[in-house]
């Protein structure tokens, strides 16, 4: 009968060894108390008594739109509207460091009243990514890309804006855009 409670004694001894620590525990004895809980709370900053589950939900929480972060922004605009300008992108949360744009034309000729388009902040002094040169009529050819690459600072609530000159196309002509940026502060995006 002893062997019993001894085996008893044995397998709870065990038992709590493998049981789940409390949420956001500081202790440090065991591997359970260092892996952590899924209930930890997240943490992006390092110190002595986080455990790894903090870490990695902290870092998942950053990966999306941190300071820093690379993000892709896509959209799609239709050139068969009137002669105007059109928002592609809005600066949302925070400032983002806008590094590429590219548009991408359809598999088929511009035409119509369009004779061209330009791309270009809202800033008080716009900058210029896609000039009236560059997205003359005649350089928007079937599946042909226009690029601008640099440093252009989207401010919170700034615009990217595409603009039409001369008029429509007379056809459905929908270009695919993408913004290749990183945020300024966490959070930071184009929207």
């Amino acid at each position: 009968m002893s062997w019993k409670i001894e085996w008893g004694s044995l397998l709870s001894s065990i038992a709590a060894y493998l049981s789940t620590p409390s949420q956001d525990s500081v202790d440090n004895i065991l591997e359970r108390d260092v892996i952590g809980n899924k209930a930890d709370t997240a943490v992006t900053t390092a110190n002595t008594t986080s455990s790894q589950m903090a870490y990695l939900k902290g870092l998942l929480s950053i990966s999306g739109s941190g300071a820093g972060t690379y993000q892709l922004k896509t959209t799609t605009i239709s050139l068969n509207q009137a002669s105007a300008g059109y928002i592609l992108f809005t600066g949302s949360v925070g400032a983002v460091d806008l590094e590429k744009l590219v548009i991408q034309m359809p598999a088929l000729a511009a035409g119509g009243a369009l004779t061209g388009i330009y791309i270009q902040t809202n800033d008080a002094t716009p900058q210029v990514l896609i000039t009236t040169v560059q997205g003359l009529v005649v350089n928007l050819t079937s599946g042909n890309q226009l690029t601008w690459e640099g440093i252009c600072r989207v401010g919170l609530g700034k615009l990217i804006q595409l603009y039409i000159m001369g008029g429509a196309t007379g056809v459905n002509y929908v270009c695919t855009v993408s913004a290749h940026f990183r945020a300024e502060v966490a959070g930071g995006t184009l929207a």
